[in-house]
């Protein structure tokens, strides 16, 4: 990463990263308005941004938890803080094993100081270890009810295991203790467009802009989505507004990114593509981006070049299967297709977008049948989701299940920007 996003207001946010190289929560609405993000949906500068903000500026920390801190004076309290600075140096090199150890410590001999157990929190996301996530902030949580933060924290938990009920739940009660915040709202918003609620979303995007109308997170996630409600023209203006507040950054082009492929303006979203990679030729997601635009665009010889390139650099990256799986597609490399496809939707834990990508490949091959499973399976989990409708229309036609298809079509095209 060429250089680190400035601290924003969004600290609830404690998605997975893989390292230096991602490049932001996309949520992946650049690729066909998918619910997760290439790099992950969840994935480095915002995720990183948050890590950082809580470790440096450390502000939701109640004045007498602060005080309290700053005033150790016991043997295992010095012990306990010596053990939590160097966790921070091991976060500062992404080592979140190392960090878990000296945490584990730290909490061992001072388990009552919510900054252990919150960053801890934090770290076990990055270790995809939930329940200890949750564990310590339901510890927080019970020894101090108004610890708001770490609602929102645990909303975001929540929200990562796709359990939308109490993730809303926890943000709207964050929210209630803090409504002039503008990452509260933020965290309910994506909450919302995990539900697929768009509108409601779109309301708690725009009452973190009325909050904080210099924060480019809050204009980032109004694009996508504006892509997920057909307004792209809407999003497209929020995504500028990104690039103008930190066109210096890795991951600033990404919501562009999305709006450009929804828009189907191929060589913008390459061009922009080809940014984030210069920018962080170390990372992932940049290839990725610009190989689905490839193979968007028809170009599948250099789509393949760069997924391949992508996954060399991540090979557990499960989007970056996806899109060589849709390159190996077009050249006709179906048996290929269908095992990226598969690899892609093990790594995703079985996301709606990586069921769609298989029903591409099972059409290919006439497995229809099975093609149709995958489609219904997306569309389960991703009810609104333009691409969901549109395979899954393909499918209906080669049935000739024709009444059914023109329904998905109807819906796809209400979806389009």
């Amino acid at each position: 990463m060429s250089e680190s996003k400035p601290p924003d207001e969004n600290e609830d946010d404690i998605r997975p990263v893989r390292g230096p190289q991602d490049s932001g929560d996309l949520e992946a609405q650049w690729k066909s308005q998918r619910e997760r993000t290439i790099g992950i949906i969840v994935i480095g500068v915002v995720a990183v941004v948050a890590l950082f903000a809580f470790i440096i500026y450390p502000r939701f920390l109640q004045p007498a938890q602060q005080q309290a801190v700053a005033n150790m004076r016991g043997g295992t309290e010095v012990a306990a803080q010596e053990h939590f600075q160097r966790s921070i140096e091991y976060i500062n090199e992404y080592d979140f094993t190392g960090a878990m150890r000296e945490l584990d410590s730290a909490v061992e001999l001072d388990g009552a100081n919510p900054q252990y157990r919150m960053l801890r929190a934090i770290v076990a996301v990055q270790l995809d270890r939930f329940s200890k996530a949750l564990d310590d902030l339901d510890t927080v949580i019970e020894a101090d009810p108004g610890m708001v933060d770490a609602y929102g924290m645990r909303a975001n938990v929540y929200l990562l295991q796709e359990d939308y009920e109490r993730a809303l739940e926890d943000a709207s009660y964050a929210l209630s203790l803090d409504p002039e915040t503008a990452h509260r709202y933020l965290t309910r918003a994506k909450v919302y467009q995990g539900m697929g609620e768009y509108e409601k979303a779109l309301e708690d995007a725009d009452d973190a802009i009325l909050i904080d109308p210099a924060n480019p997170e809050a204009y980032r996630v109004r694009a996508y989505l504006g892509i997920k409600v057909g307004a792209c023209m809407n999003a497209l203006a929020d995504a500028n507004v990104v690039t103008q507040m930190v066109p210096d950054y890795s991951g600033a082009y990404l919501a562009r990114i999305a709006v450009y492929l929804a828009l189907e303006q191929y060589e913008n979203a390459i061009t922009d593509a080809t940014r984030e990679i210069n920018m962080a030729p170390e990372g992932s997601f940049g290839y990725n981006a610009r190989a689905w635009a490839y193979a968007k665009a028809g170009e599948y010889e250099r789509a393949l070049e760069d997924a391949n390139r992508s996954i060399e650099i991540d090979d557990e990256c499960a989007e970056c299967y996806d899109t060589r799986s849709l390159a190996q597609l077009g050249l006709g490399n179906l048996n290929e297709a269908e095992s990226d496809a598969d690899r892609a939707l093990q790594l995703s834990d079985h996301a709606s977008w990586a069921y769609v990508g298989r029903a591409k490949v099972f059409l290919a091959k006439n497995r229809l049948d099975a093609a149709l499973a995958d489609a219904n399976a997306a569309a389960e989990s991703s009810p609104n989701e333009r691409d969901v409708f549109s395979v899954r229309a393909q499918i209906y036609r080669a049935m000739g299940r024709t009444s059914e298809a023109n329904r998905d079509e109807a819906r796809k095209e209400a979806l389009s920007c």
